[in-house]
């Protein structure tokens, strides 16, 4: 593959653009555990319910759904 010297100045470019994308990813992913932690704080339970609890927020805020009522009655479907 030989590439011309304005397709090269491209490749680079977007090359840059992916690593400053990397790292705003890894400051949103740091941001993002950041609130988990006060929130599971506050709510006295581990990171990974909050994770769950704001999931379903989000899904319910997005769609109207409320997931936890569908989850729910699988529960009771199910049996335990």
């Amino acid at each position: 593959m030989v590439l011309d010297p304005e397709e090269k100045k491209i490749v680079q470019s977007d090359f840059q653009s992916w690593l400053e994308v990397q790292d705003r990813r890894k400051e949103l992913t740091a941001e993002n555990k950041e609130i988990v932690e006060n929130s599971a704080r506050i709510l006295n339970v581990k990171n990974n319910m909050v994770t769950k609890l704001f999931k379903v927020l989000q899904k319910k805020q997005e769609d109207g759904d409320d997931e936890l009522e569908d989850l729910y009655e699988l529960v009771g479907e199910v049996g335990a």
